[in-house]
């Protein structure tokens, strides 16, 4: 019994032992985790801060981003319309060129008309008797045309006739008021010509169809496209120096000319009054 009496105070003891070391235990389990608490939240404080700041950030581009685009589209429209408005002011300046164009064109042609009414005179005691002209487009195979004036009006045979500045034929016939021109397109017609560039001559004859070719002139390859052809005056009958067509091609040695004139849109041509012969 008195044993168990001094094992009870021993157990005792020891356990008031232990619960007064208990308070200071706790002491520093509680600083412990009070530092370890303070540190982990200086770190989370910090990934809070880093969260924060990134998801500022984003907001702040993604708001930024709308007004950028914003303004290029509102940079991109002022630039679309300012070139639309270019192309407008230069569709209405292309507008009124060709309304100026076409005036001016008509008033070429109607001062070529009023011309062409007129008896021109050329250099020195030249006369010229201006007079209309028809049959063009109904003789094409024999290459003539006729015109109203004949020996009344003191045309001859061999006068030559122009339009524009250009040979387009040699009278061939005189009536008392119509007379017959030789178009330089008929087989019948041979003029001396020479080229304007390289100034070589020869003889011009018509083909038959609307066109003409060249022969008798040396070394036709070295001519020149679109070479200028006009009388040379050699024969003494067409004048020196007068265009009749341009060269259009040479092949295999042979040399094609084409009119300057466009014979079926004739209404008027010039009959150059300076050579003698024989009315008929």
């Amino acid at each position: 019994m008195l044993l168990t009496s001094k094992t009870s105070i021993k157990i005792t003891r020891r356990y008031i032992k232990r619960i007064r070391l208990m308070p200071a235990f706790l002491f520093f389990v509680v600083v412990t985790l009070s530092a370890a608490l303070l540190l982990e939240g200086e770190r989370v404080r910090q990934n809070l801060s880093e969260l924060v700041y990134d998801t500022s950030a984003l907001f702040l581009s993604l708001m930024e981003s709308p007004f950028s685009s914003l303004k290029a589209y509102r940079k991109n429209f002022n630039r679309h319309l300012l070139i639309q408005q270019e192309v407008q002011l230069l569709e209405s300046i292309e507008s009124q060129l060709k309304t100026s164009q076409n005036q001016i064109h008509s008033l070429e042609l109607r001062n070529r008309e009023l011309r062409d009414l007129l008896s021109l005179q050329g250099d020195g005691d030249t006369a010229f008797i201006t007079a209309p002209c028809f049959g063009q487009n109904a003789f094409l195979k024999s290459q003539s045309l006729f015109v109203k004036a004949g020996s009344k009006n003191g045309i001859q045979r061999f006068d030559i006739v122009l339009s524009e500045n250009a040979i387009i034929g040699q009278v061939d016939k005189v009536g008392g008021k119509v007379s017959r021109v030789l178009l330089v397109t008929d087989p019948q017609s041979h003029i001396p010509v020479e080229c304007e560039n390289t100034h070589r001559e020869g003889v011009l004859y018509g083909d038959g169809d609307q066109g003409m070719y060249l022969n008798f002139v040396k070394n036709p390859q070295k001519l020149q496209k679109d070479d200028l052809v006009f009388s040379s005056g050699v024969d003494g009958y067409f004048p020196r120096g007068k265009p009749i067509g341009t060269i259009s091609k040479i092949q295999n040695n042979q040399v094609y000319v084409t009119p300057l004139v466009d014979f079926k849109g004739l209404h008027y041509v010039q009959i150059q009054k300076s050579h003698g012969g024989e009315g008929e």
